[in-house]
């Protein structure tokens, strides 16, 4: 974004509060907070190093010397004693890089440098104090504050401000320079106000990335010759900005907060009124006074600072170089000594260059309490600030996790030679009115602590109450400079925690088992993960399981598997897609070895069909990939005979695969059923037995509607699409013409109700489709015909869209994955946005989450049972954990529940049902209601018998339909299935046999069921397949023609198993 375009939108006047007349001065100025204008890019003062700074072309010559060093203090500092340790450095160049690396130090002018007279020695603070000057006008009353940002460095020229005229607004013109990887952040200057109504906010809040300004010079290369491209124009990024920020009158300011936000280099400046007694307290501090102390007061004021910082150290060790000869042709001696003596400086101290540049770390040699949450050590007049990692290290960035009303202990070390006396705000109450990353408009109260002096060398730990509202600590010493203070980040409210992957997995999806562990897809290292979590996330063990065959290393020559989606089914058994490998992947967690492939099989898809049309590669092409259906999402559910059913979607066969193994991984069924699609992204399984997909590039939702009497069978499934109203256009290599008009279902999920949930990340919305109401658009004249161009005002019954709030960072949000949790309510997480969203059962906004690093494209959320909600972050190769914000998973855990009809007992009664206290039973026979009871649910089970019926004669009969409607603590849809027609009879031959049939919708006849008979006979149990054309079923021997017994069959869904007996 150009500096003048981000000034129009983040350094707007519209900070500034007309109704607080702390916000208009005299002339009606809006003086609270705001940048003046837009930024202004110094063309003049670049910073760049050219290819050719010596080009023989006069005019390449005077560019390249018009350009400024863009080398920071720290990596002059280290080239200055590279150049002193080089056995190639000239006598001169070992005396000029003594007086550099001394200049750097002190803050001595150095041509064409940002840092120039900013001292990495914090010496100097009593004259690093401006005067804003008087004048009728704000423009009059401005002063200019020089400012160099770094790695974790902020430094400024400037540290107190005394005022002319205390009473009005008055303006700072910040001089900015980034340099390094400290490029792209942002001036937020804060002004803290005192007396009645004492709040806090940025003034700012000013980009300061900068587009690529040409240098005048030029580079050619055999790169570029050879492409013809000849001498290339050279470009930098770095320069100096001004930025003119309206700031409130003085007496109201008690402090200038200047925190650097950006991610990586967070860093904390402070500005204040000048005031005797900080004049004064400077003084006693430094020896000094003014802007022009003497070389004996500038040496003595050095003393003063902390004997062990490395800036302190480096410098008494080029105190002790012996000055170099003026004529050292006329003094070899001592030419020899000098030399020497730099030299070894140069040699010994790179490492102390390396202990300067992290201000997030623990100097060498301090002690920590181990009781303390942070620790701020103050030496070189600047703070450093660790907080202590679960593993003992420091890591600042994470906040500081705090329930409401808990302290903060924070260990101050003071290891300067002067006293420090600190100072605590507690910045609470915050309202974000700019963005994610900001303060926004809060309110500070300065907490008192206890004996804040800490004299030189000394230790103390401070305790402090925050607001329970509070998201930030500042302390520090504001009466010795600009650089002694720190923030500490608070986190509030939910517990949200991240585990990293490390480099390169890229997670992708993940789902929990019954024991709490979480199970990971690592695409990128064609691995399988197992979290174990502990109460501290990031402690948490990780099991890694290599697929077999899978390419586990970035130089494995093998093509990848891609392990995509997962899930865990009714018997603990673990299952994943292989992308890439066109199969199945099944884990048995009891039989796992971690670092192994034990336990684990790949279990083969059918071959791709011969059709051109089927198994598109990926786009772009995955290296080596063979031919693929491109398994990606799946669901499990346990049938009727508690074998395991996998569906999942065929993005790259046009297809929904399923398949049925045994408890022992068996292979009995595998189908594959067109979409009717180009390429179906989503995939859940409804409680009436339907398959739900989405259509990205068809804009519409699939129902798959296998037939209970030949669940594998293509020709005997329905098909139904249902056109979305919404749509907008996208561009999709993928896509006919490259273009779609779509509302990018992503992700699909259905509840508890049977509302089809699915998410618009086009529209930047979700939806939501009731099967009961919606129609199903005619394959011969489509609600919506294609191609689309907009919105489809005639698919709009059944169908509610919802549009869905922006993200923090005020990007439109991109809704991906969903799910719904046993709650109904709905979840989606947002890629592109960092956003993490619940919709309530009734359509309202709910909770609103984060993710847990900037850009990490956040996936795939998920409930497990204890109430946590889990969603992977690819590109930040993590999984985040927010703690108890769901009310569990809408399937639990185990074997499903299990309902039965038994005709010769004329009972319906039900088995592990969950969130249900009663039940309403119905039993439909041709279209009229027969039968019903309401009963209660005990333990997870009910029983509808005998009286339960009332005066219903004969309630239960072949071919009825059981309707069961369960009401408790959560909503739910009513459940239904058909009863069988089973009858049996033993034969002359011993054996016993009959029909399973049930009515054909289709024809004016019956149809068999599938699978197998179970006959209960007492003391002998036996099964028996059915033929599928007539239903007939025969087993055993020997029964004698006496015997009785029952038979049973049994179907299932997603929602549980149905029998009849």
């Amino acid at each position: 974004m150009a500096a003048a375009a981000a000034a129009a939108l983040l350094g707007c006047p519209g900070l500034a509060y007309a109704q607080d007349p702390v916000n208009t001065g005299p002339g009606g100025e809006s003086t609270f907070g705001h940048v003046v204008g837009a930024p202004n890019v110094l063309l003049n003062e670049l910073f760049a190093t050219p290819f050719d700074p010596e080009d023989s072309d006069p005019a390449e010559a005077a560019a390249a010397a018009a350009l400024n060093s863009p080398g920071d203090p720290e990596s002059d500092l280290d080239l200055a004693l590279a150049t002193m340790a080089g056995s190639d450095s000239s006598p001169d160049q070992v005396a000029g890089a003594v007086q550099r690396a001394l200049d750097i130090l002190e803050g001595n002018p150095i041509a064409k440098k940002a840092y120039s007279g900013i001292a990495l020695l914090n010496w100097n603070a009593p004259a690093k104090v401006k005067t804003v000057p008087g004048g009728n006008t704000e423009a009059q009353r401005t002063v200019v504050v020089n400012q160099v940002r770094w790695g974790e460095h902020t430094i400024s020229d400037t540290w107190m401000l005394q005022f002319a005229a205390p009473t009005q607004s008055f303006r700072i013109r910040y001089r900015v320079v980034e340099l390094g990887s400290a490029a792209g952040g942002q001036l937020n200057p804060t002004p803290l106000l005192n007396g009645a109504g004492a709040f806090g906010q940025h003034s700012a809040i000013q980009p300061l990335a900068l587009d690529n300004m040409p240098t005048g010079t030029h580079q050619s290369s055999r790169f570029t010759i050879e492409r013809g491209l000849g001498a290339v124009p050279e470009e930098t990024r770095a320069a100096v900005q001004e930025v003119t920020v309206a700031l409130p009158p003085a007496n109201r300011v008690e402090a200038i907060l200047d925190p650097n936000l950006r991610a990586g280099h967070e860093s904390a400046a402070t500005l204040m009124p000048a005031t005797t007694e900080r004049i004064a307290s400077a003084q006693q501090a430094f020896g000094f006074s003014g802007a022009t102390p003497t070389a004996a007061e500038k040496r003595a004021a050095i003393g003063r600072l902390a004997a062990g910082s490395p800036e302190k150290l480096l410098w008494d060790e080029l105190d002790r170089v012996p000055a170099r000869p003026a004529d050292p042709a006329a003094d070899p001696t001592g030419e020899a000594a000098f030399l020497s003596a730099a030299r070894a400086v140069g040699a010994q101290n790179a490492n102390l260059v390396g202990a300067m540049r992290s201000r997030t770390e623990l100097p060498a040699g301090v002690p920590r309490d181990a009781g303390a949450d942070a620790t701020i050590v103050l030496q070189n007049n600047e703070a450093y600030l660790c907080r202590p990692s679960l593993e003992g290290a420091c890591d600042t960035r994470r906040p500081l996790r705090l329930a409401a009303g808990a302290p903060v202990r924070v260990q101050v070390v003071n290891r300067d030679g002067f006293t420090h006396r600190m100072t605590a705000y507690d910045l609470h109450g915050r309202n974000r009115i700019l963005g994610a990353e900001d303060w926004g408009r809060f309110d500070w109260t300065e907490r008192t602590l206890a004996d804040p002096a800490i004299p030189a060398g000394g230790s103390r730990t401070f305790t402090v109450t925050p607001a329970d509202d509070a998201f930030a600590l500042w302390l520090g010493d504001l009466g010795t400079g600009d650089q002694a203070s720190a923030f500490i980040k608070l986190e509030r409210g939910t517990k949200h925690e991240a585990l990293q992957f490390g480099a390169g997995a890229t997670p992708v999806h993940a789902a929990p088992d019954a024991g709490g562990n979480m199970w990971v897809t690592l695409a990128g290292t064609d691995t399988i993960a197992r979290v174990r979590p502990t109460e501290a996330l990031a402690r948490s063990a990780v099991d890694r399981f290599p697929v077999p065959g899978g390419r586990t290393a970035i130089d494995d020559p093998r093509p990848p598997l891609a392990p995509a989606d997962i899930t865990v089914d009714g018997r603990g058994i673990v299952w994943a897609t292989l992308a890439s490998g066109n199969a199945l992947l099944r884990i048995n967690p009891a039989l796992v070895q971690a670092g192994t492939s034990q336990g684990m099989k790949v279990i083969p898809l059918e071959a791709c069909p011969t059709s051109i049309q089927r198994c598109r590669p990926e786009m772009p092409p995955v290296p080596n990939e063979g031919p693929t259906r491109r398994p990606t999402r799946i669901k499990s559910m346990i049938d009727g005979l508690g074998h395991t059913v996998l569906w999942f979607a065929e993005a790259g066969a046009s297809g929904i695969g399923a398949m049925r193994v045994t408890e022992d991984g068996t292979k009995l069924n595998e189908a594959h059923f067109d979409c009717g699609c180009l390429a179906p992204e989503s995939i859940d399984l409804g409680p009436d037995g339907s398959v739900w997909f989405t259509q990205i590039f068809e804009n519409r939702i699939g129902r798959l509607r296998p037939d209970p009497t030949s669940p594998y069978s293509s020709s005997a499934v329905r098909l139904d699409h249902y056109d979305i109203p919404g749509a907008a256009q996208v561009a999709d290599p993928v896509a006919p013409g490259g273009v779609v008009f779509t509302s990018l279902p992503l992700s699909i999920a259905v509840d508890g109700r049977n509302r089809v949930w699915f998410s618009e990340s086009a529209l930047s919305g979700i939806a939501w489709l009731d099967p009961a109401t919606a129609v199903p658009s005619p394959a011969s004249a489509p609600t919506c015909p294609q191609p689309r161009t907009g919105t489809c005002a005639a698919a709009r019954t059944g169908f509610t869209e919802i549009e869905q709030p922006g993200s923090d960072f005020r990007s439109p949000s991109a809704p991906a994955d969903v799910t719904v949790d046993r709650a109904n309510n709905f979840w989606w997480a947002g890629e592109y946005g960092d956003q993490i969203e619940q919709v309530r059962p009734d359509g309202a906004k709910g909770l609103s989450f984060r993710g847990s690093v900037r850009r990490g494209l956040t996936e795939g959320p998920v409930a497990d049972a204890q109430g946590n909600l889990w969603t992977v972050e690819t590109g930040g190769n993590l999984i985040t954990r927010i703690s108890g914000v769901t009310e569990g998973p809408l399937r639990p855990f185990g074997t499903p529940s299990s309902y039965v009809a038994n005709i010769a007992g004329d009972t319906v009664t039900g088995a592990d049902l969950r969130d249900a206290d009663t039940v309403v039973v119905r039993v439909v026979r041709g279209s009229a209601v027969v039968a019903s009871a309401t009963v209660p649910v005990a333990g997870g089970a009910f029983d509808v018998s005998g009286a339960d019926w009332g005066t219903a004669a004969d309630p239960v009969r072949a071919d009825d339909t059981v309707r069961i409607q369960p009401r408790g603590r959560f909503e739910r849809t009513e459940l239904s299935f058909r009863v069988a027609n089973l009858t049996a009879a033993v034969q002359g031959d011993g054996s016993v046999a009959g029909f399973a049939t049930v009515p054909d919708p289709d024809r004016a006849g019956r149809k068999a069921l599938a699978d197998r008979i179970q006959i209960d006979l007492g003391d002998r149990k036996l099964s028996a397949p059915i033929d599928a054309g007539s239903g007939a079923w025969r087993a055993g021997s020997g029964i004698p023609q006496s015997a009785g017994g029952d038979v049973s069959w049994s179907g299932a869904t997603v929602a549980g198993t149905f029998t009849t007996v």
